[in-house]
C-alpha cells in the first residue's frame, strides 16, 4: 500500500539528488556540488529483525562501514548508499541506521530486492518478469515502475487467480477445506485462502533461494499453509466464517443436549435461560433423564407441572407440603417416584384424597418419618398402587401387622420394603409378608431388600418365616433387633440368594451364630457384626473357613485381637473393606498382618484403636489400593511427636 508522508523536512543536501524509481527514494551523487534540493523524509518504519539477519547471513563478507551499517561485498562506487546514510533519518534496522528496505537488499548484494537498478536495453521490466514467474499476465512498464497500491496481498490474489493461457488453474488456487472440514463461506474466507495459495505458488516458482528470501518475515510477506501464524493458532488460513462454525452456539441441538446432560440440576436451569436455542436444547428429555425435582409446594403455580412434563421429569421430592397432595398427583399423570419423607403434616385424610384412582406409573413411594400415617393409608396404597416396587415406611411408628397384611395382599410386585423403627410389628406381620397366611394374602414373595432395623418385637420365628417364604431375598438388615439369637441364624444359613446381612448391635449373637452362618450354604459378600460383644477371635476363624468370599467385613467394638486377625487374613485375600474400629486389642502386629496379606484392601477403619503406633500406620499406608483410612481418636505418643 502507499505510504503516507507524515512530515516534510527541508534540509541542505550537498552533492546529492533524489532519484525516484519503483515507488522508493534513493540518493545518487550530483554532478553539481552547488545544487541543493529539498528532501522529503517519510516517517520511520522499522524493519523486522529476522528479515535483515537472514540477508546479512547470505550477503557474504562485508566491508567495514564507518557509520556502523553493513556494506555489500567489494568496493562501491562514489556516492554509495553508505555515504548518504548520515543524511537520512535513523531506521533502527539490523542493516544499520538509515537503511531502507531496498537499500538493505542492495547493500547485501541481493539483486532481486532492488527495484530501480539500471536494466539492459530491451530487457523487460521487473514487474513483467515477476508477474510472468508467478503465472499471471505481464504488467505494463508503467505499473512496474510506479508505486505499489492497493491492499496487502492483492498481487498474490491476482497471481493465484489468473492462470497462464492453456494451463489449468493450479490446485493451490482452489480454496481448500478449513480445519473444520468444510468449505469456508464466511466474509474474508476466500481472500484468505487465495492469499495462502498464491504464496505457496510463488515459493514453488521462485526456488529454494527465492522462497527463503520472500518468506523470511520481511515487509509484505505472509504466512502460507506451511507456517503457522500467530493470528491463527490452528496453523491454517481460515476466514471468520470458519471461526464462527466452531463456536458453541453453532453446535447441533443434540450435541448441546449431551453437554447439558453433565451439568448439575441448577446449572441446567441456568443454561436454559441463555437464549432460545439453549432453552430448546436444555429442555430435551435426555438432559433431565433420572433427575429428581425437589419442590416446595407453598402456593399455586400453573406452569410448574407442565414444565416438568415437557422435560420428561417423573421423579419428584416434596420438601414442604402446604397444599393438598392431590395437586401433585393431578399435575403429573406419569409420575414414577414420589418422595414425601419428612412431611410431618401428611395425614391419612390427605393421602386418601390424593389416591382416588389407580396410578399405574408410580414405582417408588417414600413415606419415611410421616408419623401420622397409619394402616388406613396402607390400604389406599395397596388398592391403587399395584405397580409399586419400592416402599419406604421408616419411622412410621403407627404401622401394625394389619398394615403388613394389606401390603402382602395388594403389592405383589414389591421388591424393596423399609420398616425401620416400626416397633409394633411382630412375627405375625413378617409371616404375612412371607406368605405364611395364604388364605388372607399371597405375600410379597418377590422381595429382594428388606429392612427390619430396630423392630424390637421380632424373634427367631421371623427369621424362620423369611427363610421359608422369601427365597429371592438378597439384602437383610436386622440391626438393633435384640430378640434375634444364634438359633435364628441357623435358619438364615440356608438362604443361598442372600448377599448382605447386617447384624449390628444384636446383643445375643455370639461365635456360635457365626459358626451357623459359615457352615451353611450362604454366599455372602457383606457382613456386619459390629458391637456384638460376644463375637471374638473364634468367629474370625469360622469366617475364614466358610465365608472367605466376603468383600466387606465390619467388626467394630468386637473382642478380637491380633491372633484372630492372623487366622482371618490368610484366607480372605479378596477383602476390600475392613472395619475394626474400637477394637482396643489390635496392635501394630495386626496391622502388619493386614498389610502383608490383604493387598486388595481399599478402605480400613481404625477408629479408636489406641494401641497402634506410627510403625503400624506406615505399613498400612503402603497398601497399593488403599483409598479410605479412618484414624479417629488415634493419638501419637510423646516420643513419636518428638521424632
Amino acid at each position: 500500500m502507499g505510504r503516507a508522508v507524515s512530515r516534510v523536512t527541508a534540509r541542505s543536501v550537498p552533492d546529492r539528488t533524489i532519484v525516484r524509481g519503483g515507488g522508493r527514494r534513493r540518493l545518487q551523487p550530483s554532478p553539481d556540488p552547488a545544487q541543493r534540493r529539498l528532501l522529503l523524509s517519510p516517517s520511520p518504519r522499522p524493519e523486522r529483525g529476522a528479515w535483515a539477519q537472514r540477508r546479512a547471513q547470505r550477503g557474504g563478507a562485508k566491508q567495514a562501514d564507518p557509520v556502523g551499517g553493513s556494506a555489500g561485498p567489494g568496493p562501491r562506487a562514489a556516492g554509495s548508499v553508505a555515504a548518504a546514510r548520515p543524511l537520512l533519518p535513523p531506521r533502527g534496522a539490523a542493516g544499520g541506521p538509515g537503511l531502507r528496505g531496498s537499500e538493505t537488499k542492495e547493500a547485501a548484494g541481493l539483486g532481486a530486492g532492488t527495484r530501480d537498478r539500471e536494466e539492459p536495453p530491451g530487457a523487460p521490466a521487473r514487474g513483467r518478469r515477476h508477474n510472468a514467474a508467478r503465472g499471471g499476465p505481464p504488467a505494463p512498464a508503467a505499473a512496474a515502475r510506479g508505486p505499489q497500491r492497493g491492499p496487502p496481498g492483492a498481487g498474490i490474489e491476482a497471481a493465484a487467480g489468473a492462470p497462464e493461457p492453456g494451463r489449468a488453474p493450479p490446485a493451490s488456487s482452489v480454496p481448500p477445506a478449513c480445519h473444520t472440514g468444510r468449505r469456508c463461506e464466511g466474509p474474508g474466507a476466500g481472500s484468505s485462502h487465495s492469499r495462502a495459495a498464491g504464496t505457496q505458488r510463488k515459493r514453488q516458482l521462485a526456488g529454494p533461494g527465492g522462497a527463503e528470501q520472500r518468506g523470511s518475515g520481511g515487509r509484505g510477506s505472509r504466512p502460507g499453509p506451511e507456517e503457522p501464524s500467530s493470528e491463527d493458532p490452528a496453523g491454517a488460513a481460515a476466514g471468520p466464517g470458519c471461526a464462527m462454525e466452531t463456536h458453541i452456539s453453532c453446535l447441533f441441538p443434540e450435541l448441546l443436549a449431551m453437554i447439558f446432560g453433565y451439568l448439575e440440576v441448577r446449572d441446567k436451569g441456568r443454561a436454559a435461560q441463555v437464549c432460545t436455542a439453549w432453552r430448546d436444547a436444555a429442555y430435551h428429555r435426555s438432559v433431565w433423564r433420572g433427575v429428581e425435582a425437589k419442590l416446595h409446594l407453598r402456593r399455586a403455580n400453573p406452569s410448574l407441572f407442565p414444565s416438568l412434563a415437557a422435560r420428561g421429569i417423573r421423579r419428584v421430592q416434596i420438601l414442604s407440603l402446604r397444599r393438598s397432595l392431590s395437586y401433585v398427583i393431578q399435575g403429573m399423570a406419569e409420575i414414577e417416584s414420589l418422595n414425601l419423607s419428612g412431611c410431618y403434616n401428611l395425614t391419612d385424610n390427605g393421602l386418601g384424597h390424593a389416591f382416588v384412582a389407580e396410578i399405574g406409573s408410580l414405582r417408588a413411594l417414600n413415606l419415611s418419618l410421616c408419623k401420622q400415617i397409619t394402616d388406613s393409608s396402607l390400604g389406599r396404597i395397596a388398592q391403587y398402587l399395584k405397580g409399586l416396587e419400592v416402599l419406604e415406611l421408616g419411622g412410621c411408628s403407627n404401622i401394625t401387622n394389619t398394615g403388613l397384611l394389606l401390603i402382602a395382599w395388594g403389592l405383589q410386585r414389591l421388591k424393596s420394603l423399609n420398616l425401620r423403627s416400626c416397633r409394633h410389628l411382630s412375627d405375625v406381620g413378617i409371616g404375612h409378608l412371607a406368605g405364611m397366611t395364604r388364605s388372607a394374602a399371597e405375600g410379597c414373595l418377590g422381595l429382594e431388600q428388606l429392612t427390619l432395623q430396630d423392630c424390637q418385637k421380632l424373634s427367631d420365628l421371623s427369621l424362620k418365616h423369611l427363610a421359608r417364604g422369601l427365597g429371592r431375598l438378597r439384602q437383610l438388615n436386622l440391626s438393633f433387633c435384640g430378640g434375634i439369637s444364634d438359633a435364628g441364624l441357623l435358619h438364615l444359613s440356608h438362604m443361598s440368594s442372600l448377599r448382605s446381612l447386617n447384624l449390628r448391635s444384636c446383643d445375643n449373637i455370639s461365635d456360635t451364630g457365626i459358626m451357623h452362618l459359615a457352615m451353611g450354604s450362604l454366599r455372602l459378600s457383606g457382613l456386619d457384626v459390629s458391637f456384638c460383644d460376644k463375637v471374638g477371635d473364634q468367629s474370625l476363624a469360622y469366617i475364614a473357613q466358610g465365608l472367605d468370599g466376603l468383600r466387606s467385613l465390619s467388626l467394630c467394638s468386637c473382642h478380637i485381637s491380633d491372633e484372630g486377625i492372623n487366622r482371618m487374613v490368610r484366607q480372605m485375600h479378596g477383602l476390600r473393606t475392613l472395619n475394626i474400629g474400637q477394637c482396643v486389642r489390635i496392635t501394630d502386629k495386626g496391622l502388619e498382618l493386614i498389610a502383608e496379606h490383604l493387598s486388595q484392601l481399599t478402605g480400613i477403619d481404625l477408629y479408636g484403636c489406641t494401641r497402634i503406633t506410627k510403625r503400624g500406620l506406615e505399613r498400612i499406608t503402603q497398601l497399593p489400593c488403599l483409598k479410605v483410612l479412618n484414624l479417629g481418636l488415634w493419638q501419637m505418643t510423646e516420643s513419636e511427636k518428638v521424632r
